[in-house]
């Protein structure tokens, strides 16, 4: 996000759940969703909602080594935080999110 020359980024944080399944993906898949959650942070709100969900949750898709991830996040706006909820290969993303959630 952009206001005049500056550049505004939210701070990311991650669940304790999510955080969980992150420190089982390798090192060069960490470096990727760490580059994909600072280009989300520059403008979350760009990311579709995902709708049928209880919570204004927001998913992100990149791709690594043939294999489809999703972000699924929200935004908190007034403290400039994006809480990422869940990292997870496309395959049962939506049914393991709705477990996390709930």
């Amino acid at each position: 996000m952009k206001v005049g020359n500056k550049e505004i980024s939210y701070q990311v944080k991650m669940t304790n759940a999510c955080h969980r399944i992150y420190d089982k993906f390798s090192l060069l898949l960490k470096e990727k969703i760490k580059s994909e959650a600072e280009k989300i942070a520059k403008d979350p709100y760009k990311c579709k909602k995902l709708s049928g969900f209880p919570i204004n949750i927001r998913s992100s898709h990149f791709s690594y080594k043939g294999t489809d991830y999703r972000i699924a996040y929200d935004v908190d706006k007034k403290e400039k935080i994006m809480y990422i909820k869940l990292i997870n290969p496309r395959e049962n993303f939506y049914e393991k999110l709705r477990r996390i959630l709930k």
